[in-house]
């Protein structure tokens, strides 16, 4: 790390001033050209999106050390933060939408800079050129069709031709780029396709879940991380199976998307973890995961009956959209990486533990919903109805206990016999803390329509619920991040 602050040579200081200027010069150009024009703000804003992305993808090539695009980095993540908060620079900002994209900028350039300057800094250029010019295709495709196909996966509208011309141009621009900067009389053409296609699908869903500028952060970063895999192979690079698990996150979330088992932000959800989970750790990693999500969505629709007398106090009624998937999964996923990352740590019971401890808190609650008996709150052992944040009761502990007991089943051939027994605790410690939290942290509104006690924040009518207890910002989804961190902790205390 101490290289990252190496002083340049003193021409290179010079080359820093002309970067600077011309930077400078950019921002000052589009406000006054959108000014003179008439030009939208987000017209403008996407062209110096385009010629900032040209110039900083071009930065490896310009300096010998990673100090002075470092210090780019950092004092246009500060320059950008203060304009927004005062309304500077309109043309280079989102002023119809809350938006910190041109903060997420610097911040993914910084980051690259760190990670890739001195392992393949060509990363760092094919990643920004992304999301110059994939990602601005997106926005410009989009706008110029008289009547685009709009959809919503999460706060933001995208637009599918718009998502086509990003995958397409992201492409385009990837495999030219290892074209060139590979040597290609010794790396097979489909090898360098193969990059681009991975690399470029992964991309696109990125941008097509993120919103409010987030895209600006996961798009260079998710780039990134695919072209490590094959610029930077490891022992442990599987690069044919990375490919396949592409199409194997395709095909599973497109069937639960039809299937009702997702939303649309669900399903591309699924399919970046499936990319990561399976395409990193192969069937090993896989099989658990799928085990959850297939029966905990099988449980969720048996006594629908019974469930559906409870339905107006639960958060969601449709399918899993992409904060529960990400709530339930995204631990695994992260494992998953940092264990390709380091392949020393033993990672993968860790990651046995998070999923039971998803699998125990989601079975309890499914089969908890049916039972008859008693239903307590574990914070102060009062009587709660069924479903209620918190609660617990005795079929809805033993169904977790179930839960567990699979998901260390489903594992069993590549673990220890001996750690069978820390994974079935491990998914209890993970529900029992879901329990605990949803009881006494999590938010619970009131309706004023109907009175009823929910998680939702608006209710019947769309009207807004009143904060009766816990924090409004930990919903369940926040609660389910939590659980699987327990799952994980308690095996990482056993094995690591």
């Amino acid at each position: 790390m101490m290289d990252l602050w190496q002083l340049p040579p003193e021409a290179e200081w010079w080359t820093f001033g002309f970067i600077l200027a011309g930077l400078a010069l950019v921002l000052g150009l589009g406000e006054v050209v959108r000014k003179k024009r008439g030009w939208s703000s987000e017209f403008s804003r996407k062209l110096v999106h385009i010629a900032v992305g040209i110039l900083a993808a071009f930065t490896p090539a310009f300096f010998t050390v990673p100090l002075p695009p470092i210090l780019l980095a950092m004092l246009f993540i500060i320059v950008n933060a203060i304009a927004i908060r005062s309304g500077l620079l309109p043309g280079i900002h989102a002023v119809d939408r809350t938006s910190y994209g041109t903060v997420y900028y610097p911040i993914a350039f910084l980051l690259l800079l760190v990670f890739f300057w001195y392992q393949e800094p060509v990363i760092i250029s094919l990643s920004i050129l992304v999301l110059a010019l994939g990602d601005s295709s997106a926005a410009i495709v989009g706008e110029s069709f008289r009547n685009p196909s709009y959809y919503r996966l999460t706060s933001d509208r995208k637009s599918i031709e718009g998502s086509i011309a990003m995958a397409l141009v992201s492409f385009v621009v990837l495999l030219a780029g290892l074209m060139l900067s590979m040597d290609m009389e010794h790396i097979p053409l489909e090898y360098v396709i193969a990059c681009a296609g991975v690399a470029s699908v992964t991309a696109t869903a990125c941008e097509a879940i993120s919103s409010r500028g987030l895209d600006n952060l996961t798009i260079p970063l998710s780039t990134a991380i695919v072209l490590s895999f094959f610029l930077l192979p490891q022992s442990s690079t599987n690069v044919y199976q990375l490919t396949i698990g592409v199409s194997f996150g395709i095909f599973i979330a497109v069937a639960s998307l039809k299937a009702g088992l997702l939303t649309s932000s669900g399903s591309v959800a699924t399919f970046l973890l499936a990319v990561v989970v399976f395409g990193i750790g192969g069937w090993q990693w896989t099989i658990p995961l799928v085990t959850f999500f297939v029966l905990s969505n099988l449980l969720s629709r048996t006594g629908s009956a019974r469930k559906a007398e409870l339905q107006t106090a639960r958060e969601r009624i449709e399918g899993r959209d992409h904060q529960q998937v990400f709530a339930n999964g995204g631990i695994g996923g992260i494992l998953a990486l940092v264990s390709y990352w380091y392949p020393e740590l033993n990672l993968y019971p860790v990651f046995v533990g998070s999923v039971a401890a998803v699998t125990a808190d989601t079975w309890g609650t499914e089969l908890g919903l049916l039972a008859r008996g008693r239903t307590v709150r574990l914070s102060d052992w009062k009587s709660v109805t069924p479903g209620s944040n918190g609660g617990v009761s005795f079929v809805g502990f033993m169904a977790g206990l179930c839960g567990s007991a699979v998901i260390a089943a489903s594992s069993s051939v590549w673990l220890d016999s001996g750690l069978l027994a820390w994974i079935l605790l491990a998914g209890i410690a993970g529900s029992i803390v879901d329990s605990i939290l949803g009881g006494t942290l999590q938010a619970d509104f009131r309706c004023p329509v109907c009175g009823i006690l929910t998680s939702q924040r608006v209710h019947c009518n769309n009207q807004p619920t009143v904060l009766m207890s816990g924090f409004a910002w930990l919903n369940n989804d926040g609660v389910n991040w939590v659980c699987a961190f327990t799952g994980a902790a308690v095996m990482g205390i056993v094995v690591l």
